[in-house]
């Protein structure tokens, strides 16, 4: 362990080189992707000259550097879309050939039919210090409900996402803490299949409000159907009720008749 000018202290491990402040508690890991030769470092070997410059054995080698010297980089390069993925094969926007062909690099908006909601997409962002120490961040507007950080992976899946629109970000970090504020937005459009599309939604409409009038029809015909026979049958019986008052009628005055001739026949 060596001690720098602004009371950092430097410890050797078996993962790494580690920069500890004894005043905040924060500390920083170094290792092969920073650059180191190993990151198993030998036992008591490290020296610190008169300029604040360390020396430290690794079984590798040995690494030297001024703590000065180590600037912490603010820079987070832009994530650049490498690669879209479908159903396991790789999507081609257009066909091979076409007059209108986009890369994957170049275009931002990607629509699929229904049986391509499985895909992938492959992202990265170019550091060249230290690439492998590269974070990312990922969010797909309409499916996750936040944020998802990784590390290292640079690809992520979706399987079977309902029909819609959606939106793919991502943003980059060189060390975790400060994050780029351009996002690489990949706008990504799911259509339903034709029974779930508008069309097919306008023709269900105009089936059923073809079923409900005629059933509508059909109800109302049969009412005027029901009440024209009870019409009829009222109209049958009133008849029936007139023929039979003037049958009742006749029958009374037939007897009357009857009865005054016998009466007068019988009269001396």
């Amino acid at each position: 362990m060596l001690q720098d000018g602004h009371g950092n202290l430097w410890i050797t491990s078996t993962r790494g080189l580690l920069c500890l402040d004894p005043g905040s508690n924060k500390f920083v890991i170094y290792t092969e992707d920073d650059g180191l030769l190993d990151n198993n470092f030998s036992y008591n070997s490290a020296y610190q000259d008169r300029n604040g410059k360390m020396y430290f054995g690794t079984v590798s080698g040995l690494v030297a550097f001024n703590p000065v010297d180590i600037k912490e980089s603010t820079y987070n390069p832009p994530v650049y879309f490498t690669g879209f993925q479908v159903n396991g094969k790789e999507y081609m926007i257009n066909p091979a050939g076409s007059l209108d062909f986009k890369s994957i690099l170049v275009n931002n908006k990607i629509s699929l039919k229904y049986n391509q909601a499985s895909f992938s997409i492959d992202f990265v962002s170019p550091g060249f210090t230290s690439p492998n120490l590269t974070k990312y961040k990922f969010i797909m507007e309409g499916s996750d409900p936040d944020w998802v950080l990784i590390s290292g992976n640079r690809k992520v899946y979706y399987t079977n996402l309902s029909p819609r629109e959606y939106r793919f970000k991502v943003i980059s970090s060189s060390d975790g803490n400060r994050w780029s504020s351009d996002e690489a937005l990949l706008d990504i459009e799911i259509s339903p299949p034709f029974w779930r599309s508008l069309p097919a939604y306008v023709l269900y409409i105009l089936i059923s409000a073809t079923i409900i009038y005629t059933l509508i029809s059909f109800y109302l015909k049969k009412n005027v159907l029901e009440q024209q026979r009870k019409i009829v049958i009222l109209e049958t019986n009133k008849e029936r009720e007139i023929l039979n008052a003037k049958i009742n009628f006749f029958t009374n005055i037939t007897h009357e008749v009857s009865y005054s001739f016998n009466f007068n026949k019988g009269t001396p």
